[in-house]
Formats: C-alpha cells, sequence, structure tokens
C-alpha cells in the first residue's frame, strides 16, 4: 500500500508538470496573439489595405523588431514585402510564419508561389536521413509542440512503468508490457527529433538571401575569387560567421562560399 500510495504521489507531480507546461505553452500563444492585436498592426493592416506597401511592411516590421513572434504577424509581412517586390524578405517571412503554423494553407501556398518565382531553382534537400526526418517532423508540427510530445510521452511512460509493478501475471501485464514499449519507442523518437532540430539549427542555421544579387566568394573578402552567384529568395545554410561575412552552403553541402552578412538573413 505505501509503494502504491508512493506511486500516485510521484504520477502526480508529473502530471502537475506537465500541466504546467502545457498551461505555459498556451499562454504564451495567446499573449502573442493578444499582443500583436495592437494600434500598430491595425495601422499596418489598414495601409496594406490602402496598397501602401512598403509603409505596411516597415510598420509591420516594428512589432517584429520590438520582438513579437507570431505567424499572422511575419504572414502579413511576407505579403506586404512580397506586394513590394521584396522576393527574398516575403520568403523569408512565410518561412517564419511556417515554423509557427506549419499546418496553414495560406501560408504554405504563399511560400511555394514565392519560390517559384525565385531565380535560383533547386530541391531543398538535406544530407542525412536523419535531417529528411527532422524536415518531415517539422513541417507538421512546431517545436513547442514536438516539446509537448516527448513531455507527455514520458509521462504516459512513468505510468506504464508504475502499472507493471501493481499487475500481476497475465493478459493484463502483457498487454501494459507491449504498450510501454511503444510508448517507449514514441518517447525516445520525439527526443531525438527535438534534440537533432535543435542542433541542426544551432549548427547550420537556415537562411534567405535577401539581396536581389549576391556574388559568392571563396573567402571573406571583397578582392576573393567568386565563385557562383546567388540571388533573392535562395535557401541556404550558414556554417561559419566571420567579422561581417558568412560561409554558406547550398541544399546538399556541394557549393560552398562566403557572403557579407547584410546579405542573408537567419530564418529563426
Amino acid at each position: 500500500m505505501d509503494r502504491w500510495l508512493k506511486s500516485r504521489k510521484y504520477l502526480g507531480i508529473m502530471l502537475a508538470l506537465s500541466l504546467c507546461a502545457l498551461f505555459l505553452s498556451a499562454f504564451r500563444t495567446f499573449v502573442s496573439q493578444q499582443s500583436v492585436e495592437s494600434e500598430t498592426m491595425q495601422r499596418a493592416n489598414q495601409l496594406y489595405a490602402d496598397g501602401h506597401y512598403y509603409e505596411a511592411s516597415q510598420t509591420y516590421q516594428q512589432l517584429v523588431d520590438q520582438g513579437f513572434e507570431d505567424a499572422s504577424l511575419f504572414y502579413n509581412l511576407g505579403n506586404a514585402f512580397y506586394k513590394d517586390g521584396e522576393l527574398g524578405r516575403a520568403i523569408l517571412n512565410y518561412e517564419r510564419a511556417q515554423r509557427l503554423a506549419p499546418r496553414d494553407g495560406d501560408i504554405r501556398n504563399n511560400l511555394m508561389l514565392a519560390r517559384r518565382q525565385a531565380l535560383d531553382q533547386y530541391e531543398i534537400e538535406s544530407s542525412s536521413l536523419l535531417e529528411d526526418w527532422v524536415g518531415f517532423a517539422t513541417g507538421l508540427m512546431t517545436l513547442n509542440e514536438i516539446s509537448l510530445f516527448v513531455l507527455f510521452s514520458l509521462w504516459g511512460l512513468v505510468a506504464l512503468v508504475i502499472a507493471m509493478n501493481h499487475i500481476g501475471m497475465g493478459r493484463l501485464r502483457r498487454g501494459v508490457m507491449i504498450a510501454m514499449m511503444g510508448m517507449a519507442i514514441v518517447f525516445v523518437g520525439s527526443a531525438l527529433t527535438l534534440g537533432s532540430a535543435a542542433l541542426i539549427e544551432k549548427q547550420t542555421p537556415a537562411a534567405i538571401v535577401v539581396a536581389s544579387k549576391v556574388e559568392v566568394m571563396s573567402a571573406p573578402n571583397a578582392d576573393a575569387v567568386t565563385l557562383f552567384d546567388l540571388h533573392a529568395g535562395a535557401r541556404v545554410r550558414i556554417l561559419e560567421e566571420r567579422g561581417g561575412w558568412r560561409r554558406v552552403t547550398l541544399p546538399g553541402e556541394e557549393f560552398q562560399g562566403w557572403m557579407k552578412a547584410g546579405d542573408v538573413e537567419k530564418i529563426g
């Protein structure tokens, strides 16, 4: 009986922590969505509706510079840049919006439309199966959602382990054991996905070329040899930063070189 009471205590603690994490995530999303419904946002929306796309983009950008992160804000900013002819910055903000709302059809469609207009057309492929899986997972869920998935699968695994200690032999025990193994696979897989996504983004963050045309150099100086050109909207990964330069690579890591830091901007 004491062991059962102690197990219930641990389960209660884990459930409380899980509910707190869920509440904090929901509260953060709610606050972010409510915060951007400000006078500045309304003014930017009106400027866009009136066809003043440059002024609208600058007004939306004020909110981004203040630290607001919201899918609708990035989506609207992307639309304003697109209408103003800033293809690179439009794609950049559509990408940011998609990270916060990966299942939103409007964001996905506008991003695809903008990508088709970019001069540099190539497959956005990865260099490993792990990156392919991370790309697939983050195309379905945000990192916050994956984090909650890890947390609740851990809670479920612990609950099943505790249940195993209080069930005798028989079909029920075998069923709980199978469920426990399945939950362990889910937990390890989701935790690996989350850790890999964070590691990839930290080591080689994704970025978008925002300048209309960029010469990619063999070294971080203006006198180096030009290896190839990139244009607005090209998606790259940043391998290294040195002074006012960034070493970037195209998908597949076959083409690498240096470009000025101001010509490319990180998505995250």
